[in-house]
């Protein structure tokens, strides 16, 4: 009904043109299309907030009934067999099951709430690798992750482990955090930042699949000129739900930028919309010429953030927030700009006092400049040609050892004079000799 009153409006007649598919105008308008919903869809959202409750544990009066009425023999919403017997509203809401499983994912806690077998409780696993990993000769419904526990000390058991999952698995299970023993077991929706359920958070999961079919921003990634790990690191957050939180104090590190970081206002309702914000930065009081420079900040912020916690998490290492700052300082020094037009057009913009610095320089046909900078046994020295209208005829940068600063600058000098020479060689041919300062 909808799709005929939009491409016919008030005309009683049956026909109609079509100028595009239905399915990509029922996209949201984050990713380019009208935001027109697909009934069938937003009902599924809807229907499934019902299967949320059940599976939450939700203590409200027909949260009991459906139970009492429907998972006699389970109690469980995750292993209660389906019926031919059961109503429309009933198979309504566990048609939402499988959705909810891939959508969601336990805490662990006590794990007196979480079956071993049908439960999401293993961050990662698909359900069919899931089911893949478990050991046929034992698994069996209504066993819970508490049984895999060692009572009083509350460590994983791990013969008990080898025993469920093969061994693949178990480094896994091993790595999975885990709530205080005394603590129940939670349930979150793993897009949502504070892992709490809403339609709109279940429609946009439902609808994932098609939406990100053309999304540009995977080509604008990779044309980073950045380091290939901050690259898969960004790709990365485009695909799976992480938090760069990892429990120490990261507030001074957000302060310790020249542009006092903070991100605690800023608010994204998934990571594409916050990977969009790191590329092209907006509502920020930033002049034009600092935002390119501010987003390599950021996104240098980031990955060093998400690179300790994985070092926190697996190798149980304890963070240091002035490590952390240098960590971001090398990053952002050895970084090279996105290759997006509009920060390309923001770094470009002259720095007037370098412009008033090269309008007094008495320019000639080639004009030379070397630089050099040495940090521990290592000098980097640059050059770069400029010929008398300011544009670059040449640049070429080297790195080796060196036991001073001193050094450096003579290997720049010297890169600058194999430069020329080179130049010099070109030039020759064609009966021409260039002056150069």
């Amino acid at each position: 009904m909808v799709r005929r009153f939009w491409w016919k409006g008030s005309d009683d007649s049956y026909r109609f043109l079509t100028l595009a598919n239905w399915e990509s105008i029922c996209v949201p308008k984050r990713w380019g299309d009208l935001n027109f919903k697909k009934f069938e869809e937003l009902n599924f959202a809807l229907v499934s907030k019902l299967g949320w409750n059940l599976a939450a544990e939700n203590n409200s009066l027909w949260c009991q009934f459906f139970k009492d009425k429907y998972f006699r023999r389970s109690n469980s919403f995750w292993c209660a067999p389906k019926s031919n017997a059961w109503s429309f509203g009933g198979k309504s809401i566990m048609s939402t099951r499988e959705f909810i499983w891939e959508e969601t994912c336990y805490v662990v806690g006590n794990g007196a709430s979480v079956d071993i077998c049908h439960s999401p409780w293993l961050p990662g696993y698909a359900w069919e690798s899931y089911v893949a990993s478990l050991n046929p000769r034992v698994c069996e419904k209504g066993v819970m992750v508490s049984s895999l526990v060692t009572t009083g000390s509350g460590v994983w058991n791990h013969e008990a482990l080898e025993k469920w999952f093969i061994p693949g698995i178990v480094k896994d299970v091993l790595a999975v955090p885990r709530l205080s023993l005394e603590a129940n077991d939670e349930l979150f929706w793993k897009s949502a930042s504070d892992g709490s359920f809403s339609v709109k958070r279940a429609y946009l999961a439902r609808i994932r699949d098609r939406c990100l079919n053309d999304e540009s921003l995977w080509s604008t990634l990779w044309k980073i000129r950045g380091h290939e790990r901050i690259k898969i690191f960004l790709c990365r957050l485009l695909e799976i739900y992480s938090r760069l939180g990892v429990g120490f104090n990261v507030f001074s590190v957000r302060r310790s930028g020249p542009w006092g970081f903070c991100s605690d206002s800023m608010v994204f309702s998934d990571n594409l919309d916050m990977i969009k914000w790191l590329l092209q930065l907006y509502g920020t009081p930033l002049a034009e010429r600092d935002i390119a420079l501010f987003s390599i900040y950021a996104i240098s912020l980031c990955f060093v953030l998400w690179r300790t916690r994985n070092s926190t998490f697996h190798d149980g290492s304890c963070p240091v927030v002035s490590k952390i700052q240098q960590e971001i300082s090398v990053l952002v020094a050895h970084w090279s700009l996105v290759e997006s037009p509009m920060l390309v057009r923001q770094v470009n913009m002259p720095n007037f006092e370098v412009v008033e610095f090269f309008r007094d320089l008495p320019w000639s046909d080639v004009n030379v400049f070397v630089d050099a900078a040495i940090r521990g046994e290592f000098g980097i020295a640059a050059i770069i040609l400029l010929d008398r209208s300011g544009d670059e005829i040449e640049a070429a940068t080297v790195k080796r050892k060196v036991s001073s600063s001193f050094e450096a600058q003579l290997a720049a000098i010297h890169l600058a004079a194999a430069e020329f020479c080179k130049l010099l060689g070109r030039e020759c041919p064609s009966s021409r000799t260039a002056s150069w300062r």
